[in-house]
C-alpha cells in the first residue's frame, strides 16, 4: 500500500489556521504526534510561519532541531522519569498532577534550565464547568513544587476528537473568566490560557480571548479534518490519500435502487472505514475487516472492475494507522503542480529515502 501526502495541501492547512488564529488575537501552536513527525510535515508547517510546535515526544524535538528553531511544547502528560529529558529538549510542558511538576522541578534545578508549565483544569466530559474554587486549590498547593526554575505560564484546557462537537463559546469564555480569577488571587495576573482542539477551529470569531492565549491544533492542520464537523467551510485540504485495487464487485437492492457494493484490498490494519472518502465517485464505507473494506457506491453506473482503482481521502484515525504500519510505503507530492515530490519506503527503523 501506498500513502500520498500532498505537503504543499499541509502547509496550506497551516497557513489558513495561523492566519484565523492571528485574526482572532490567538497564538497557534501545531500538534504534531507520533507517526505524524516526519521530516516534510514539519517542514511544511514551519513553512507557514508558526513558530511553535506541540510535540509528543523529545525525540521529536531532537529530529526538527537543526533545521530551525520554533519553541517546543510537549503535549501529552509526562511520566516523572521522563522529566529531564522533556525539560533540556523542550520549552514547556503540559500537567495534571502533582507528582510529575515536582520531577520536573527537580530537573528543572538539576540541569540549571528555566521551563515552563501548563496546568490543566477539572471539566467534566459533560461540561458541567469549572470548579475554580478546587482548582485555585490545586495550584496554590502546587505553585510550592515549582522550585526555582519552572514558570507557571498558565492553564489549559482540551476538547479532544472524541467530544466530536465544538464547544459552546459559554464553556471557553469560562476557562478564560477562571484564568483571570486565579491570576487575581495568586497575584500573578494576567494567568495566561492555553485552549487545545480542532473543534475550535470554526468557533473562532465566537468568544473574545485576551493577549497571549494559545490555541493549540492538530487535526485540521495535518488532515484538513474537524471531529464531528464535515461541512466546516473553511476551505481545509485533505492532504492524506490512498489508491485501493477493487477485489469483487456486487450489487445490492437498498430502499428498492440498485447499487454496487465493492471490496477494496485494505482493511482495519490500514484504515479507519468510517473516515474514508471516495474521490471522483458517491459513496460510502460501510464496514472492514482486516484485509478489506466494504463499499457502496450510490450510482450503479459508476460500478468499477475487478482489478480496477479507486481513490480515496483518509482523515485523522487512518492516517495514524497507515503511518504506523511498516508496510505502507509513503510517496509524498505537492498536488499544486501534481508532481510527485519524494518517496519514502517505511521500514521498523528508519525511513529510506528512494527517487520518487
Amino acid at each position: 500500500m501506498t500513502l500520498f501526502i500532498d505537503v504543499a495541501g499541509i502547509a496550506h492547512n497551516a497557513t489558513l489556521a495561523r492566519d484565523r488564529a492571528q485574526h482572532s488575537g490567538l497564538n497557534l501552536t501545531a500538534v504534531v504526534k507520533g507517526p505524524f513527525g516526519i521530516p516534510s510535515i514539519i517542514d511544511a508547517i514551519l513553512s507557514s510561519g508558526i513558530n511553535t510546535l506541540g510535540l509528543s515526544s523529545a525525540a521529536l524535538a531532537d529530529a526538527v532541531r537543526g533545521r530551525s528553531r520554533p519553541r517546543y511544547e510537549f503535549i501529552g502528560l509526562a511520566l516523572p522519569e521522563q522529566a529531564a529529558t522533556v525539560v533540556q529538549r523542550m520549552n514547556a510542558s503540559l500537567h495534571t498532577c502533582r507528582e510529575t511538576i515536582s520531577a520536573f522541578a527537580l530537573a528543572a534545578e538539576g540541569t540549571h534550565v528555566d521551563h515552563n508549565i501548563w496546568i490543566g483544569i477539572l471539566s467534566s466530559d459533560d461540561r458541567e464547568g469549572i470548579a475554580t474554587e478546587e482548582l485555585l486549590g490545586r495550584i496554590v498547593d502546587w505553585n510550592d513544587q515549582l522550585g526555582k526554575k519552572l514558570v507557571l505560564e498558565g492553564i489549559l484546557a482540551h476538547w479532544g476528537c472524541h467530544f466530536e462537537i465544538s464547544p459552546e463559546a459559554q464553556e471557553i469564555e469560562a476557562v478564560l473568566n477562571a484564568a483571570t480569577k486565579l491570576g487575581k488571587r495568586l497575584q500573578r495576573a494576567p494567568l495566561n490560557v492555553s485552549l487545545g482542539g480542532s473543534t475550535l477551529l470554526p468557533m473562532l470569531g465566537r468568544f473574545m480571548a485576551p493577549p497571549r492565549t494559545q490555541l493549540r491544533i492538530g487535526e485540521a492542520i495535518l488532515t484538513g479534518t474537524i471531529p464531528g464537523c464535515e461541512k466546516h467551510g473553511l476551505g481545509l485540504r485533505e492532504p492524506f490519500s490512498i489508491d485501493a485495487r477493487v477485489v469483487e464487485v456486487s450489487v445490492r437492492r437498498v430502499e428498492g435502487v440498485l447499487r454496487p457494493r465493492v471490496l477494496i484490498d485494505y482493511g482495519a490494519s490500514v484504515l479507519d472505514y468510517r473516515d474514508i472518502r471516495l474521490v471522483g465517485s458517491s459513496g460510502r464505507a460501510l464496514w472492514s475487516s482486516s484485509g478489506m473494506t466494504a463499499v457502496e457506491l450510490f450510482d450503479s453506473s459508476q460500478a468499477p472492475r475487478i482489478g480496477e482503482t479507486l481513490s480515496f481521502t483518509i482523515g485523522y484515525r487512518s492516517a495514524l494507522r497507515a503511518l504506523s504500519n511498516p508496510e505502507v510505503s509513503r510517496c509524498e507530492r505537492n498536488l499544486t503542480d501534481g508532481i510527485p515530490l519524494l518517496k519514502y519506503q517505511q521500514s521498523a527503523e528508519q525511513p529510506v529515502l528512494k527517487a520518487g
